[in-house]
């Protein structure tokens, strides 16, 4: 399996030119219509409970995203997103409620959430380059999947050597000097995207996890409609931080001048 960047002749890196990573939210109003997802970053979902149901707290708190909030002795706390999440009770029959769960019926929250803007770069994984689902696109170049955290790691390492503070949220400049964003870290995941309806129906014959909507939470930025599955894509997502916070792009893309792609 290989990872593969489709593009033109002059946009290959094997051929001397740079490299774009672009972001998150720029695919939202990108020219080529191709690319274009005016929902990226977006995930909205219902959850239906058609019948009787006993949810434990956790979950309860999770899916009503605080417009509800279940308490105990021993209170949990609710997992934080980056970005935002919120909850619309189109319905809500509290039928009972414990100490651990409550018990609902005839109830049918819409879920939204937003996550924050990242630098992203992406990829196809695809067995080779015969079948391009772009059109338009005369070349390619490739690195064998099981490099993709080295190739992760030195977009990574090229980010922090060549980007202006001015790349990224305002506060990031009031807080380090231009020397200093190198010394920054850059939180990096990497894999391949889930392609999925926007909305998605929890009924009490098909139930979520706790776990699973966790995941599902977290993994807004890897979820694309089923529309865009033929890209087969592998996606890179690049957060700078520093101990303090997350510093989101304020460009559309940025590039990078590439020699230390060639020992990947």
């Amino acid at each position: 399996m290989q990872l593969i960047k489709f593009c033109n002749s002059e946009h290959n890196i094997n051929s001397g030119a740079g490299l774009r990573v672009g972001t998150l939210f720029q695919y939202r109003t990108i020219e080529n219509s191709e690319l274009r997802d005016g929902e990226e970053g977006n995930f909205e979902f219902v959850i239906n409970f058609p019948e009787e149901i006993e949810l434990d707290r956790q979950t309860a708190n999770l899916l009503l995203a605080g417009a509800v909030h279940f308490g105990g002795d021993d209170d949990l706390q609710t997992p934080r997103f980056p970005g935002t999440m919120s909850a619309n009770i189109e319905h809500l029959h509290l039928v009972r409620q414990h100490a651990n769960s409550v018990v609902v019926k005839d109830t049918s929250v819409r879920v939204k959430r937003t996550t924050i803007n990242s630098l992203i770069f992406c990829m196809s994984a695809m067995k080779d380059a015969t079948n391009c689902p772009f059109e338009g696109y005369n070349d390619s170049w490739s690195v064998p999947i099981q490099k993709a955290n080295s190739l992760a790691n030195r977009i990574g390492e090229l980010i922090l050597l060549q980007s202006k503070l001015d790349n990224f949220e305002k506060h990031l400049s009031k807080s380090h000097s231009p020397s200093s964003i190198k010394h920054l870290g850059i939180n990096i995941r990497h894999q391949k995207v889930e392609y999925r309806d926007r909305t998605l129906n929890v009924t009490p014959k098909k139930p979520i996890s706790y776990n699973n909507l966790v995941k599902l939470l977290s993994d807004i930025p890897f979820s694309k409609p089923t529309s865009f599955s033929a890209e087969c894509e592998y996606r890179f997502i690049f957060d700078l931080v520093d101990q303090e916070r997350i510093y989101p792009p304020v460009v559309d893309y940025v590039d990078l001048n590439l020699n230390l792609l060639a020992n990947i």
